[in-house]
């Protein structure tokens, strides 16, 4: 399952692509008690890894919740 693809940053400078890993996932419980998901992971051009260049401003960490269209279950209750 794709949930965020290395396109949806366009293309990074000089026209090398970014690299996007270093997913981590979380379910968290809320006070509460409503489930919700959270996405970390990093994105780096290119040219920053091989080149040793500058940071571009979408370097970084990102961190976003991930939707399901299913009620969520935690892992206790499957």
């Amino acid at each position: 399952m794709i949930i965020r693809d290395s396109a949806d940053f366009g293309l990074g400078p000089q026209s090398h692509p970014w690299w996007v890993d270093h997913p981590l996932g979380c379910t968290l419980r809320l006070a509460n008690g409503v489930l919700r998901h959270l996405l970390a992971y990093r994105v780096l051009g290119n040219h920053e890894a091989v080149y040793d260049a500058a940071p571009a401003p979408q370097t970084g960490c990102y961190v976003e919740e991930v939707f399901s269209v299913n009620e969520p279950l935690g892992i206790w209750r499957f």
